[in-house]
């Protein structure tokens, strides 16, 4: 993936596969700040998350600026992830699978309420506290025209945090039923684009970013090429209007945090 012009490599401590991210970005012979790697770590409270943190530093071995994620909502204060961001050694901090529930104005005031407040100069030359207003930089979740999260989505574009989608095709338990679905088929037959890539662009004209997962390298190349395509509004109609599933696919915490 790195070799075909990827950049981005999405992983979590569950995933116990740092040491080999870290050997594949190390091969490329790319300077670290020319990569992103995204782990996510468990609430663990502030100082098991922010240990988890640390190691996971140190698993990755400075090769690509990271960003690390709370993987689920949990009684963790946002500051285990916020303090070594303030510190210069994660490039951004954000959280995996929380619902609007924990993402409205009230949560996010408590998300915030630990952050250490920055300073800032007045024009007299003295400092003085500024408030934090820290909102998390990322929000990871599954996004997709089956599942589209309408008020997740607003509250997300109102505090300005980055949607990265994940199960884009739909899941591996049902991706043979959406790519097979007749819409897609019809939109990616008139776009000369592979139903995968009709899914993917939809995510990405919506402003979102994607983290598709993929052994075969034509599949690498064909998502590496979703920036350079564009749905037609008719399409991008079409796949906003796809009836809604019941349940999330991937969600394995929603019927505790609901």
């Amino acid at each position: 993936f790195l070799q075909l012009g990827g950049r981005h490599i999405d992983t979590a401590v569950a995933y116990q596969n740092h040491l080999a991210v870290a050997a594949a970005c190390q091969a490329t012979g790319l300077a670290p700040r020319a990569l992103v790697v995204t782990t996510k770590v468990w609430p663990l409270g502030f100082h098991g998350t922010l240990e988890a943190v640390l190691q996971a530093l140190r698993e990755l071995d400075g090769v690509a600026q990271v960003v690390a994620l709370l993987h689920a909502p949990g009684a963790t204060p946002i500051s285990s992830l916020t303090k070594p961001r303030q510190a210069g050694i994660l490039s951004a901090v954000g959280v995996s699978n929380f619902t609007p529930r924990q993402l409205r104005p009230r949560q996010l005031r408590e998300l915030r309420a630990d952050v250490a407040p920055t300073w800032k100069r007045t024009g007299s030359g003295a400092s003085r506290p500024r408030a934090p207003t820290w909102a998390p930089d990322v929000l990871q979740t599954e996004l997709h025209p089956w599942w589209l999260e309408r008020e997740l989505v607003r509250l997300c574009q109102e505090e300005g945090i980055q949607i990265v989608a994940y199960g884009s095709l739909g899941s591996p338990e049902r991706k043979s039923e959406t790519l097979a679905n007749r819409d897609i088929q019809r939109i990616a037959k008139a776009h000369d684009l592979s139903p995968a890539q009709v899914l993917l662009t939809w995510a990405v004209q919506r402003g979102m970013r994607v983290i598709p997962t993929t052994a075969k390298r034509q599949h690498m190349r064909d998502a590496l090429a979703v920036p350079f395509h564009t749905l037609s509004q008719q399409a991008m109609a079409i796949l906003d209007d796809m009836p809604q599933w019941k349940e999330a696919m991937y969600h394995p915490y929603l019927e505790q945090i609901l």
